[in-house]
């Protein structure tokens, strides 16, 4: 939830709301996607995985610490 958090503050404090009321809180938004992105980083339960190609492998995604969100489909032959 603070990866998501952290992405959504960042949409927020972007070029792309120039001139709209979000504009004027940038630096308040910036603060706080760091905030929430520090909660990602301190998470004992997340981490990068040591072989990205292993985040590709359909039996070993579930069990990754790298994938913030997903959810899971049912596998049908």
């Amino acid at each position: 939830a603070y990866g998501l958090l952290a992405k959504a503050y960042m949409h927020m404090a972007g070029t792309e709301v120039a001139g709209s009321p979000l504009a004027a809180n940038r630096n308040a938004y910036l603060d706080s996607a760091a905030a929430a992105a520090r909660q990602v980083v301190q998470d004992p339960t997340v981490a990068l995985e040591q072989n990205y190609m292993s985040l590709f492998d359909v039996n070993t995604q579930g069990a990754s610490r790298e994938i913030l969100f997903a959810v899971q489909g049912a596998r049908v032959n």
